[in-house]
């Protein structure tokens, strides 16, 4: 299947749809200022590493990128872990949360194991 944008990456959609719902979350929540913060920009980072690796047009570029973006959702999980310790009304939409952070997580590894084994034929 040929994708002709990042849009149509399963994994920018998935992290699209993380990074609205973290400002809906904080929003709703009023999250104090620090943490919401960093919450936000690691959720923004994720789709934005995602479709500044794409646009690069550079296998090796791309998943230098995807790696970060990999990064940021291992801290936005942690910054949601903090949320459902200290917003007791919060579980249900940081347990959903949570669900797709590690699909997405899932998602990005085995796309970066795809990348580096194209990566390592091409060099056969």
């Amino acid at each position: 299947m040929k994708i002709n944008s990042y849009e149509e990456l399963p994994i920018w959609k998935l992290s699209f749809t993380i990074a609205v719902d973290i400002y809906k979350l904080c929003a709703r929540l009023k999250i104090d200022y620090g943490l919401r913060d960093q919450m936000q920009r690691a959720a923004v980072s994720v789709p934005s590493n995602i479709s500044e690796g794409y646009e690069r047009n550079n296998n090796n570029e791309f998943i230098t990128f995807l790696r970060i973006a990999k990064g940021s959702l291992g801290e936005l999980k942690t910054q949601l872990l903090i949320v459902s310790s200290i917003y007791s009304n919060a579980n249900k939409d940081t347990q959903s949360l949570l669900t797709n952070i590690h699909i997405m997580s899932c998602q990005l590894g085995a796309f970066l194991r795809y990348l580096r084994a194209v990566k390592r034929a091409q060099r056969s």
